[in-house]
């Protein structure tokens, strides 16, 4: 057969009717049993979706058909049709015509051989499926359906016919409850508007494209290889399948079409081929490793169609075309919503679920329109450049800029299982970059490359350190594709020698990511052009951002190289060195050393607790990471109050003796006598911390709260109770926490003879004033002989008092106690 005329072919539809009134339907042996009516939740949602979509077809006036894609089948003989692909749709339609048809009609579904009726559509799987279909077509809804005692299952099984062993098949199983399904959904309607269903049904509302591999050059083996001998296609299969039955329905035009279908299987496979699985296909691989990397470039190809489906809805503000007032399309929205905001609602939906979920409502809307094919086209056909015909992707000609998800280039981050919000705008940039410089070009040009690298830089500078603490939402997420999106036409539409360092400098954008993080861009930009004829600025500002923990953020360097000359802003590349090759003996890739964070001394915490204001309050949590939200290290330097305070201790290191050895000498000269000396003498408290955070129920007296979790709820401890715990314990001795009912934040020593002295705090709330304050208590169960402490008759126990501006007296008492060996 001619191209053509397969092609023409392939795309006139055929329906049920009109396939089985030539042809019998012969579900084969290889075939899995009917799953459409399954209970589980999967076979649930499927059957509830197709339902809605052949009813509304029958139902709706619509000027197309509905098209259920392909059916792929076998014709070898003319008097029979064995689908490979497409039996569960071929069987509920099926069922739907034998409840729609009406008594007289019914010999339609089947053919008659020596006075006996058999049905047209059956089931080689099993005698018992095939024996029911053939039931079926021999009694009609009318004569089987008992509408007294629903539901239509439970009259059905018990009409003469029906086979009590059929209970167990189950493909009969299924047929039951999808025949109750249909029953609920088409009952109640009136004889007319079902009389008006059939009639749609016989004039092709619904139809298929029917795919005889032996008319287009095919072989059974390749659909059967697909379709996995009877196990259902995979996601993949089914996306790719819905896109391409998209194009058609929706006029995409025929170039589009061909590209499409010309390279999804071929050229652009190739690209996760390469990538995942070629690499690892070496001799000696074992057979089930194999599999697993031939299965994870599909996924892949998924993903990557998935997260290129979500920037199609972030960047085009009409990429649905609907009526978003009809109550008919509210059921394919997973949520209520105003059409005010749906947009915004269905992308924040998007990023926060599988965009699968949304597929019946992209496919009602127009989504998948001639832009969002001409995009994902676009961006296959720039990003790929070949090296002796092997295809690469251009992310791999990205050199010197360092991302976080290093070695991976960023094509293999943005198709990984797990991906944040800076991964998605980087790739994003980068597909923009090539859709005005294709890889090819860059590949074959040191300018473009130049400026490739200066555009990934600025764009992972600003994602990264924007993703930091700024991406709270997709709001923010689609700031940031928009800022990009009116950056690279500005820059590189034209096709001229501009730059983004130029861009930067004559427009100093302050939208689409964090603003501190876009001054810092716009500095740099400055330097980097000033020393155009001096490459020490350039050389210096590259090595600093690609320190593997600040990544772009060097606004502390900058800040403390800064000169005052006559009111404009000078910075010292002297100083900027210094300060760079001292923060390199404090931070590394994983952020603070860890000779200055173990768990033992928190060197670095106690160093700024000993020389400045360093409080762990609610402006200064820091954790050792690079992307905790507001509470690393890095915030830290990029306040620039804050990152002053490290700036006081380096400018104190001569560099003479190694850091950390400084920072020991002045954590044992520190002078501070407030409650941070407890820190200082016992640093094991910092691992009492949630996020190293510290709460109070009076800050002036110093009646401080260790937490161990967000909310005052949780397990917690007091600091001065728990620090004398520490301080003064022996084998035996405990500390008794919040949750402890009786004597909570107590310290308790175990002396001899049954002995225990009790230091314990006891806050207490002054409703008047909605103040809470504090005391201490110290406890004994036995007489110390001591004047101040007073028995107790009701606990038969001595105690003493202190308010807590005497915990230095309370601490005295305790020591005595302690130390005293009667």
């Amino acid at each position: 057969m001619r191209k053509q005329d397969s092609t023409a072919e392939l795309q006139k539809g055929i329906s049920f009717l009109e396939l089985i009134s030539k042809q019998k339907i012969q579900i084969p042996i290889i075939q899995r049993d009917y799953a459409q009516g399954r209970l589980d939740e999967k076979a649930t949602a499927i059957r509830d979706e197709f339902l809605t979509d052949l009813i509304d077809a029958l139902t709706i006036d619509m000027s197309k058909p509905l098209v259920l894609d392909f059916i792929y089948g076998s014709t070898q003989d003319d008097d029979s049709f064995t689908p490979l692909d497409g039996q569960q749709r071929l069987t509920t339609l099926f069922l739907l015509h034998w409840y729609l048809i009406s008594e007289e009609e019914l010999p339609i579904l089947g053919t008659r051989i020596d006075n006996t009726i058999f049905s047209k559509f059956t089931y080689e799987t099993r005698i018992s499926s095939k024996d029911f279909c053939n039931s079926l077509i021999r009694y009609s809804l009318v004569s089987v359906k008992d509408a007294i005692h629903p539901p239509l299952s439970k009259s059905i099984m018990n009409q003469h016919w029906f086979m009590w062993s059929w209970r167990k098949d189950p493909t009969i199983k299924a047929m039951l409850v999808m025949l109750d399904e249909i029953d609920l959904r088409i009952g109640k309607l009136t004889d007319e508007i079902r009389k008006s269903m059939w009639d749609n049904l016989k004039i092709g509302r619904i139809v298929f494209h029917l795919l005889p591999p032996e008319k287009f050059s095919l072989t059974d083996e390749l659909y059967v290889k697909m379709n996995a001998r009877g196990k259902e296609l995979s996601r993949f299969d089914i996306l790719k399948s819905t896109l391409e039955e998209q194009m058609r329905l929706n006029n995409v035009s025929e170039d589009v079409q061909n590209k499409w279908c010309c390279n999804i299987d071929s050229n652009w496979i190739d690209l996760f081929w390469n990538n995942l699985a070629k690499p690892k296909l070496t001799n000696g691989v074992l057979e089930e490793e194999q599999r697993k990397c031939v299965d994870s470039v599909e996924v892949s190809y998924l993903r990557f169609l998935k997260r290129m489906m979500v920037f199609h809805l972030f960047v085009n503000e009409n990429c649905f075309n609907c009526d978003w007032t009809d109550s008919n399309l509210r059921r394919y929205v997973p949520f209520e919503y105003e059409e005010i905001n749906i947009l915004d609602k269905i992308r924040d939906y998007s990023v926060r679920n599988d965009i699968l979920s949304l597929m019946s409502l992209f496919c009602k809307t127009n989504f998948f329109n001639q832009s969002f094919f001409e995009f994902v086209i676009r961006s296959f056909e720039t990003i790929i450049y070949q090296i002796n015909e092997e295809k690469h992707d251009g992310s791999e000609l990205i050199e010197g800029v360092f991302f976080e998800f290093n070695p991976k280039t960023i094509f293999e981050a943005f198709i990984d299982d797990n991906i944040n919000y800076d991964t998605r705008v980087q790739f994003y940039a980068l597909l923009q970059f090539f859709k005005y410089n294709s890889a090819d070009k860059v590949f074959q040009s040191d300018v473009l490359k130049c400026e490739l690298n200066s555009w990934m830089r600025i764009i992972r500078n600003l994602s990264t350190n924007t993703n930091t603490y700024f991406y709270n939402g997709f709001d923010d997420f689609n700031k940031s594709l928009k800022a990009i999106d009116a950056w690279s036409n500005v820059v590189f539409a034209d096709h001229t020698k501009n730059t983004i360092i130029d861009y930067l400098i004559i427009n100093k954008p302050k939208l689409g990511f964090n603003s501190d993080q876009l001054m810092e861009e716009t500095v740099k930009a400055h330097l980097l052009r000033e020393s155009t004829n001096n490459i020490n600025w350039e050389k210096a500002i590259r090595l600093a951002e690609e320190h593997k923990y600040f990544l772009g953020q060097i606004r502390f360097l900058l800040e403390w190289s800064k000169e005052e000359d006559s009111g404009n802003e000078k910075y010292n590349l002297e100083l900027f060195n210094e300060y760079y090759s001292k923060i390199c003996q404090v931070f590394g890739f994983n952020g603070l050393l860890d000779e200055l964070c173990n768990s033992d001394s928190h060197l670095f915490r106690n160093v700024l607790m000993a020389n400045c204001d360093y409080y762990l309050l609610n402006d200064s949590f820091v954790n050792n990471t690079a992307k905790d939200r507001d509470w690393s290290w890095k915030r830290y330097l990029r306040e620039t109050g804050q990152s002053h305070n490290i700036k006081e201790l380096l400018d104190k290191w001569n560099q003479i003796q190694s850091f950390k050895i400084f920072c020991e000498s002045e954590v044992r000269g520190s002078k501070v006598s407030d409650w941070r000396k407890y820190f200082r003498d016992k640093p094991e408290i910092y691992n009492e911390l949630f996020n190293n955070k510290i709460s109070w129920w009076n800050w002036e007296n110093g009646e401080i709260c260790l937490l161990s979790k967000i909310r005052w709820s949780s397990r917690h401890k007091e600091l001065r109770t728990f620090f004398w715990h520490l301080k003064y314990k022996s084998t035996d001795d405990k500390y008794l926490d919040s949750t402890d009912g009786t004597n909570p934040f107590s310290a308790v020593f175990i002396k001899g003879e049954n002995k225990e002295i009790f230091v314990k705090f006891i806050p207490t709330k002054n409703e008047i004033e909605n103040k809470w304050s504090g005391q201490y208590v110290v406890i004994t169960n036995y007489d110390t002989n001591l004047p101040k402490m007073v028995k107790k008759l009701t606990t038969n126990t001595w105690e003493q008092y202190f308010s807590a501006e005497n915990h230095e007296e309370t601490e005295a008492v305790l020591k005595v106690l302690i130390n005293n060996k009667d």
